[in-house]
């Protein structure tokens, strides 16, 4: 792995986790549609099995991203997990932005890399400012379904962290017990939040308001279900025109 630090200048960062094949097709989307919208934070993209067409994604990428900085970060994955890639990846990304957390201190808000965003998702972060931890919550649904795992915004103060890390811990010793299964993370906030509820000041905001399903113009970000993410909906049509006028299109297609 590689450094994870960003210069000290209190601009919260924006945590994305990707292997290499959903940087391509999802993350650099992402991207392009936070620039859109203008946050003044800092991208982290850390990159699963990175090849070599990541440098120049990232050096066609660079030109747009101005005023929003960018850091990457990678790791190798072995062939042989103790559970699915899938799994692995959906989870993992919890501990790495814990280590994000945990390095630089600053305010940070983990993002699934299939979302794209439709407004400044930094208001999450204004409209709670007493919060240590925002969730996602779709209060009537099962267990692993309550708290949205792609959108994830935690102050690093002593409680936030401790959430931070007692989700990770679920999430490792899972692993390590190999009882892993769809949608540990989801129910890793979702015990993490009952087990901190006298510690940690959270904010809970609707997950439609979040992430809508429905191309809402109104939520922070528009989400796609797995069997929406090669369908020809209206989140496909932005992502595209994205791409397009970004001429990245050409080199992701490659």
């Amino acid at each position: 792995q590689q450094d994870m630090r960003h210069p000290d200048d209190g601009r919260p960062i924006l945590f994305l986790y990707a292997d290499q094949a959903y940087v391509e097709r999802h993350a650099v989307g992402l991207v392009l549609s936070l620039a859109a919208v203008r946050p003044r934070c800092r991208i982290h993209l850390h990159v699963a099995n990175p090849s070599e067409k990541l440098r120049a994604i990232l050096q066609h990428l660079e030109p747009h991203l101005e005023g929003m900085p960018l850091v990457v970060s990678a790791e190798t994955v072995p062939a042989t997990l103790p559970v699915s890639p899938g799994i692995y990846h959906s989870c993992i990304r919890f501990v790495r932005f814990l280590q994000v957390l945990e390095c630089n201190q600053q305010p940070a808000m983990l993002l699934d890399v299939d979302l794209l965003a439709r407004k400044n998702p930094l208001q999450l972060f204004d409209d709670h400012p007493e919060a240590d931890v925002v969730l996602a919550m779709a209060e009537f649904d099962p267990l692993w379904g309550h708290f949205f795992g792609g959108m994830v915004a935690i102050r690093p103060t002593t409680a936030g962290l401790s959430f931070a890390r007692r989700v990770a811990s679920l999430i490792l010793d899972n692993f390590d017990k190999q009882t892993s299964r769809w949608f540990l993370d989801q129910i890793a906030l979702a015990v993490s939040y009952d087990q901190k509820q006298e510690e940690v000041r959270f904010a809970t905001v609707p997950k439609p308001a979040v992430a809508s399903r429905t191309f809402a113009p109104d939520s922070y970000f528009s989400s796609v279900v797995n069997e929406q993410k090669h369908a020809e909906n209206q989140h496909n049509k932005f992502k595209r025109t994205l791409l397009h006028q970004s001429g990245l299109a050409a080199l992701l297609a490659g």
